[in-house]
C-alpha cells in the first residue's frame, strides 16, 4: 500500500514535471518565434519569405487568432498556406471565415479549391463570408480547369444574380464575380462601397457573354 502510494506520488510529480517543460519549451518557442511583422518586413525586403517566416506564419495562422496572419498569407502570396485556410472556412467566427475566403479566392486565386468556394457561397449562413465566396468564384473561374465546374460557377453565379430572395449586396457580389469571370478591369466595375443598383449598374451584354462562357447559351 505505501509502495503503491510513493509510486503514485512519484507518478504525479514526472507528469507535472513534463507538462512544465513542454510549457516552458512551447512558451521558449513562441518567444522565439517571428512576429507579424518581422515577417512583412521580411518580404517588402526579399520579395519572399524564408523557411522560418513561413513557420511562424502557419503557426500563427492555426493559433486561436488567426485573422491577422491570414491577411498576411495573403499580402505575402505564401501559397504554401492554403490548404490551412482551407482548413478556416469552417471557423466559428464569420470575419476569420470571410477573410479566408478572400485570401484564398480573391487575392490567391487557387481554383483548385473551387468546390470548397462553391461550398460556402451555398451554405454558409453569414452574408459576408457567401458575398466574398461569390466575388472569389469569378476571380477563380477563368483558371478552372474541369468544365462541369467551371459550369458549376457559372449556374451559381447567374442564379443568386437573378434570385429576387437574394440581399441586394449578395446578388452584387455575384455580378461582381460575373464581372471578373470575363475579365473585366476592376477599375471598370461598379464601386466596392456602393450597393449595386440592378436596374441600373448591372450590364446586361456582360452578364450575356458571362452565360455563353460559363453556363451555356441557354
Amino acid at each position: 500500500m505505501i509502495y503503491r502510494q510513493v509510486l503514485g506520488t512519484h507518478f504525479e510529480a514526472n507528469s507535472q514535471r513534463r507538462v512544465n517543460c513542454w510549457t516552458s519549451q512551447k512558451s521558449f518557442c513562441l518567444a522565439k518565434m517571428m512576429s507579424l511583422e518581422q515577417i512583412a518586413s521580411e518580404y517588402e525586403t526579399r520579395g519572399r519569405l524564408s523557411t522560418k517566416a513561413v513557420s511562424a506564419l502557419r503557426a500563427m495562422v492555426t493559433s486561436d487568432d488567426p485573422y491577422s496572419a491570414i491577411t498576411l498569407v495573403g499580402d505575402c502570396r505564401v501559397h504554401e498556406l492554403a490548404s490551412r485556410l482551407v482548413e478556416l472556412l469552417q471557423h466559428g467566427d464569420p470575419m476569420v471565415r470571410w477573410n479566408a475566403t478572400s485570401v484564398l479566392f480573391s487575392r490567391l486565386k487557387m481554383s483548385e479549391y473551387a468546390s470548397e468556394c462553391l461550398r460556402v457561397s451555398e451554405e454558409d449562413d453569414d452574408s459576408i463570408v457567401k458575398c466574398a465566396a461569390l466575388a472569389g468564384l469569378g476571380e477563380i473561374a477563368p483558371t478552372v480547369g474541369k468544365p462541369e465546374v467551371r459550369a458549376q460557377i457559372g449556374h451559381r453565379l447567374l442564379e443568386v444574380l437573378e434570385s429576387d430572395g437574394e440581399l441586394v449586396e449578395v446578388r452584387g457580389a455575384a455580378y461582381e464575380g460575373i464581372l471578373a469571370a470575363i475579365e473585366v478591369p476592376p477599375l471598370q466595375r461598379p464601386p466596392a462601397n456602393k450597393l449595386t443598383d440592378m436596374d441600373t449598374d448591372v450590364d446586361g451584354d456582360a452578364v450575356e457573354i458571362f452565360r455563353k462562357r460559363y453556363a451555356g447559351a441557354s
